[in-house]
């Protein structure tokens, strides 16, 4: 772990395949979340959806739910993958400016709901 952690080689987990596949037992025994708390570079990915019945959306819906991540959580695990992904530089920068302006106007778009409404 020492070594993921101080060079954040990106990791990409895919629970519901981990599960089916039994490298994990189930959802609350996952390491996604110990993963985390150890400053590890997460990405979330669904594997080969078709085969293990997910799709991206779903594996984040049920790790958010599962694990709970909250925004913020969600926000790195995307922004994770937009930061190692092999976009060209310029092209990844965009992406991730973009994600982050996103999260940023769903918050704002939530808080008025809850609180305006």
């Amino acid at each position: 772990m020492r070594e993921l952690r101080s060079r954040q080689i990106p990791l990409e987990v895919c629970p519901t395949s981990n599960i089916c596949l039994r490298v994990a037992p189930d959802w609350t025994r996952h390491p996604l979340p110990r993963l985390l708390a150890e400053g590890l570079y997460v990405t979330l990915n669904s594997d080969d959806p078709p085969l293990f019945d997910t799709t991206l959306t779903g594996e984040f819906t049920r790790a958010a739910e599962s694990f709970e991540l909250g925004a913020n959580g969600v926000e790195r695990l995307f922004l994770n993958a937009v930061r190692a992904s092999f976009l060209p530089a310029p092209a990844r920068g965009d992406l991730e400016r973009r994600f982050i302006e996103e999260f940023a106007a769903t918050r704002a778009q939530h808080i008025e709901k809850v609180f305006l409404s």
